[in-house]
């Protein structure tokens, strides 16, 4: 398995005023400087002492700060249980988060509105339902691609944000924040999808009379681009990117006398690359709609080019 610079796993938080202040721990004790945000500002500081408090509470993670046009809200992660392990490292399903943000009385009515939608995209139970992510495993990329990029050294000091691919980092830009202000160690980068694992398995091996034990992984990354449900996203863009794309990675890990080996299958899907749209209305089958090809042939042609 690739090793990779850390990301803190938790961290206590703490709330004064409009100050959150996150102490990165291990172990129960504290692990280096302590970070805080103005949540009124927006303003992030790394250089400050967590008060003495009593009330806080421990968090796995962020998945980001979100600008507000007065302040910012920061998303937490709040509660996780383990899914699987992939290649050593263990792979975590999002079950509860915390959105924290500014007082109410300064915010705008855009922003009061922004801030429902947000917590509904992060709700386990709402819109933010199949979020997955792990502190040492890069589950935007397929084993493949990791495989490969490990052969560069300048690869492996690289941070998990900034290996990720674009196309399945969901909280990109709610991460950003931190990545900017060179908090790498704080940008968890989430999948949205499914993972899910079957290990101990019995195949037949190349001895008839003997039997490989391997684990099965099933890995389904859905694309950020053109994002959306069923007849609202159809098609393509202009860019080349289609509705509902998802690209799917079967993997199989042997263990005993073959560990370390390792199979992987990839199955890709996704709208027809063509620009058309399929508006809903009262009818049992709306009405297709499609683009001329000189308007959608560069649009199809960047799509398999991208592939």
């Amino acid at each position: 398995m690739a090793t990779f610079p850390g990301i803190h796993s938790a961290l206590r938080l703490t709330t004064e005023g409009t100050s959150v202040f996150l102490q990165p721990i291990r172990d129960g004790r504290n692990l280096g400087g302590c970070m805080s945000v103005d949540l009124r500002t927006g303003l992030i500081d790394t250089g400050r002492v967590a008060p003495a408090v009593t009330t806080n509470r421990i968090i796995f993670g962020l998945v980001g700060l979100a600008r507000l046009q007065k302040g910012c809200a920061l998303v937490a992660v709040t509660g996780a249980d383990k899914v699987a392990v992939l290649r050593g490292a263990p792979v975590f399903k999002l079950t509860s988060t915390l959105v924290l943000d500014g007082p109410q009385a300064a915010l705008t009515a855009a922003d009061k509105r922004y801030v429902e939608l947000l917590k509904d995209a992060v709700d386990p139970k709402g819109s933010g339902r199949g979020l997955f992510f792990s502190y040492g495993a890069d589950l935007t990329l397929t084993q493949q691609r990791v495989a490969i990029l490990a052969e560069n050294p300048e690869w492996q000091g690289q941070p998990l944000w900034k290996r990720a691919d674009t196309r399945f980092f969901w909280n990109r830009k709610l991460a950003l924040p931190f990545m900017e202000a060179g908090l790498g160690e704080l940008a968890l980068p989430m999948l949205m999808g499914s993972v899910q694992q079957l290990e101990r398995l019995q195949l037949p091996g190349q001895d008839p009379t003997a039997m490989e034990t391997a684990t099965l992984t099933l890995i389904a990354r859905r694309s950020t681009a053109r994002a959306g449900v069923r007849h609202w996203r159809r098609g393509a863009d202009p860019q080349g990117n289609v509705a509902n794309f998802v690209e799917t990675e079967q993997l199989v890990e042997f263990s005993g006398p073959h560990a370390g080996i390792v199979a992987c299958f990839i199955q890709l899907r996704g709208s027809i690359p063509l620009l058309w749209s399929q508006l809903p209305n009262i009818r049992y089958k709306p009405t297709t709609r499609l683009a001329p090809p000189a308007a959608y042939t560069p649009a199809f042609d960047r799509h398999f080019t991208s592939l």
